[in-house]
């Protein structure tokens, strides 16, 4: 298996901003509505030959947290779709990591169907950065 770094992969230019937001349709724009955390950035390193953004959480210079999201379409750097849908006894997941024109948004949620067709619906932090 090709690591991370031996691939062909394109760095995003600059460390973005993390701003947390109320709902699904602030982080689109990451604009009213949410709220900047001074402390925390994101920096984006974008594989399309294999279909992968490695996602890096920074607080200050220190990493925080690595991730690689799978299966993505990549347009380019500032343009790529790596959400994800499943279901898992009942459970409905989505998965939603987006870059659209150098504004990435993130939420999770979750819908719950029971026995009698009534449905839960649970999400997660709304993020952007930009």
């Amino acid at each position: 298996m090709t690591s991370f770094y031996q691939s062909g992969y394109a760095f995003f230019e600059k460390k973005l901003n993390f701003y947390e937001c109320d709902n699904q349709f602030q982080i689109s724009s990451c604009t009213s509505g949410c709220k900047k955390d001074n402390k925390l950035k994101f920096e984006f390193i974008v594989d399309k030959n294999n279909s992968r953004v490695m996602q890096k959480i920074y607080s200050g210079s220190d990493v925080l947290n690595s991730v690689v999201f799978e299966s993505c379409k990549i347009f380019d750097s500032k343009n790529w779709d790596c959400s994800a849908e499943s279901t898992f006894y009942g459970i409905s997941d989505t998965f939603h990591r987006k870059m659209n024109n150098g504004i990435y948004s993130s939420y999770h949620a979750q819908i719950k169907v029971s026995k009698n067709n009534q449905a839960t619906f649970k999400d997660s932090n709304f993020v952007c950065a930009k």
